[in-house]
């Protein structure tokens, strides 16, 4: 078996160019969350190419697909992204040059991650196919990883059910097999509603509705030193009115919250929620909120990172030549980086924390084992959405890093259809670790995938019950 593992590995390095070139189409094409047709629909017809039974559309939403091939057990998954973030485009340069001024970029590098867990997929379906061995393998095509959601509407249809294990990836600043947790969130859109009027001629009969949002977001940051311990808030004021002589009757505030654990979680969430009442109160204005998504924090599971880490020892980290070095040492400049090394060529175990991040296939960890690991595609000191990062994965940096990541996870993947011990030792710690645990998805059965994900990020007024 390890000679056919080999061989599968060797053969994925005769592809690199393809995947390669599948990335850049991606990358050439940046499309925010629920709008990646052109990325879905590319990677799709790959995976139906090269004979997997591929569902389109699933779980509401048209961007998300899942791909199949193969029969029987074990059933492993690879999770495949491809939203980019807005006003982020430019061209793979060490410098702010925009390719569409105020146009997406993959500043997180999800066309790395979409091609490059296509192609482990692709090379386990023909590890089983050569040694005619029995298992199944999927891909799942999600979307809107960046607005936290394509994921949990997944899990919440079941789509995801049957797995014995599932493996992901993401860019990062090092190279590492991890077994980490990160933060919970909930995604909530708050509108105000107030009463338009002219100030100098009659201001008794307005209600300003962007006093309200600014009124809110005080009392919001007033409470964070109160919230539980962990918890962190992020907001942008979507609307705010028009004129400065126009009182606005409308305005809207996106909030994340975060928390460690999910019931610091709806404590945080209960917290905004008062602040936005009586910012309502304060100002004579109307409140309602949306909840847009929710996820759990990563379950970890070592005996997962410890495969995936054995494997990628096999494979070795990306290696970066003297070029790839400098381009990295330029855009470090870009961002009055701390002096260092640029690109990390190390390989590492990592575990026992929280990452100050967070991810929608949380939800899916405590469901089925999940394993995670990082490739060292972005610049150290240079943080994650940002045009450096734009630049990075659309060029040889992300393409070395998402083909070394590739190759690991399809030989730990190997390993899973042919040691059933290590597979075992998996699903053992993750029946050990949630052990009582009953999955409630945190968001509510009538909020459908679609609301809100997408410029223009409208708000449909609901209760704020």
């Amino acid at each position: 078996m390890e000679k056919d593992k080999a061989r599968m590995l060797e053969r994925m390095g005769e592809h690199e160019s393809h995947w390669t070139d599948v990335s850049l189409e991606i990358w050439n094409h940046p499309e925010l969350a629920m709008e990646e047709h052109y990325s879905s629909a590319l990677l799709a017809d790959e995976l139906e190419q090269a004979g997997f039974d591929v569902e389109r559309g699933v779980a509401g939403m048209p961007t998300a697909f899942v791909a199949t091939w193969g029969a029987g057990s074990p059933t492993i998954g690879f999770l495949c992204e491809y939203d980019a973030l807005p006003g982020l485009s430019n061209e793979a340069v060490p410098e702010r040059k925009p390719i569409v001024e105020g146009g997406p970029g993959h500043a997180c590098g999800h066309n790395l991650i979409g091609t490059g867990s296509m192609g482990a997929a692709l090379a386990a379906r023909a590890f089983l196919e050569e040694g005619k061995l029995p298992g199944t393998v999927k891909l799942f095509g999600t979307p809107a990883e960046e607005t936290l959601a394509g994921k949990v509407f997944m899990t919440r249809d079941g789509i995801f059910d049957g797995l014995d294990a599932a493996l992901t990836w993401h860019p990062m600043w090092e190279t590492e097999a991890t077994y980490e947790s990160c933060l919970s969130l909930y995604s909530i859109k708050f509108a105000f509603r107030g009463r338009t009027c002219h100030i100098p001629s009659r201001p008794e009969a307005g209600r300003n509705a962007l006093d309200a949002v600014e009124l809110m977001n005080v009392a919001a940051n007033m409470r964070r030193k109160h919230l539980p311990p962990g918890t962190t808030l992020e907001y942008v004021v979507l609307q705010g009115g028009d004129y400065p002589n126009v009182i606005p009757d409308w305005a809207e505030a996106w909030y994340f919250v975060r928390a460690p654990e999910v019931e610091q979680l709806r404590t945080g969430v209960q917290e905004i929620q008062n602040a936005a009442r009586g910012a309502a109160v304060a100002t004579g204005t109307e409140v309602s909120w949306r909840i847009l998504t929710g996820c759990y924090p990563y379950l970890p599971n070592r005996s997962f990172a410890e495969v995936l880490y054995e494997n990628f020892q096999a494979v070795g980290p990306p290696r970066y030549s003297e070029e790839e070095h400098a381009f990295a040492q330029d855009l470090q400049k870009t961002f009055a980086a701390p002096p260092g090394e640029a690109l990390d060529e190390g390989l590492r175990l990592t575990g026992d924390f929280v990452a100050p991040y967070s991810q929608d296939d949380g939800d899916l960890s405590w469901l089925c084992p999940l394993g995670l690991v990082h490739a060292s595609a972005w610049v150290r000191g240079v943080p994650a959405h940002t045009w450096q990062v734009v630049a990075t994965s659309g060029m040889s940096i992300g393409h070395k890093a998402m083909m070394a990541v590739a190759k690991a996870m399809a030989a730990a993947a190997a390993d899973l259809f042919t040691k059933p011990e290590k597979l075992q030792a998996i699903q053992a710690e993750f029946r050990e670790r949630t052990k009582g645990f009953q999955y409630e998805c945190l968001v509510p059965a009538d909020v459908k995938p679609l609301e809100g994900q997408s410029p223009p990020y409208e708000f449909t007024s609901r209760s704020a019950d």
